[in-house]
């Protein structure tokens, strides 16, 4: 419905909201450079930005990245638990459910819409964010049409893929 441009400006406006909860994350993993790329990006996207509708950071060599309660559990060692398909915010597991609870509390909107947000900015997440043409992974359940099994195995793949990226290089 809207313009390119224009969403683009407001994913980038909220990826910089979004940045104090990156930054929290990052130093409760100890990753002190991306610490400081959060930290440096959410500055001068937030001046020159003008408020982040632009990202003057990447051109300037702070590239964006991603943090969540999620992955610092994982980190610490915390199993993924049981997995769970939560309504309005799609599949997850014990972890990254409790993982999300706590980045929306460190979320600035958090406060703004007394909790309203952690519907309205993550029900449409999964909208953006899955595989596309890829309904299984890792072999398993090969050619399967069953949603539940092809999501389950997708979000297990996903979350491995960020505990690996939160632990670092091996």
């Amino acid at each position: 419905v809207l313009p390119d441009p224009v969403r683009r400006a407001l994913n980038r406006f909220f990826d910089n909201l979004n940045s104090s909860q990156v930054l929290v994350n990052d130093m409760l993993q100890l990753e002190w450079h991306d610490a400081w790329t959060c930290t440096a990006r959410l500055g001068i996207n937030s001046t020159l930005g003008l408020a982040g509708f632009f990202d003057p950071a990447s051109s300037l060599g702070f590239e964006r990245h991603t943090s969540d309660f999620g992955q610092t559990l994982a980190l610490s060692g915390a199993p993924s638990g049981t997995y769970l398909i939560l309504p309005l915010l799609g599949p997850t597991t014990v972890r990254d459910g409790i993982g999300l609870g706590v980045d929306a509390l460190l979320h600035p909107t958090f406060y703004a819409m007394g909790g309203y947000d952690l519907v309205f900015f993550s029900g449409t997440a999964g909208l953006t964010t899955g595989r596309p043409n890829s309904p299984t992974t890792g072999g398993r359940h090969t050619g399967t049409t069953h949603l539940t099994l092809a999501c389950t195995d997708c979000h297990a793949n996903d979350n491995t893929d960020k505990a690996l990226h939160a632990q670092g290089p091996a």
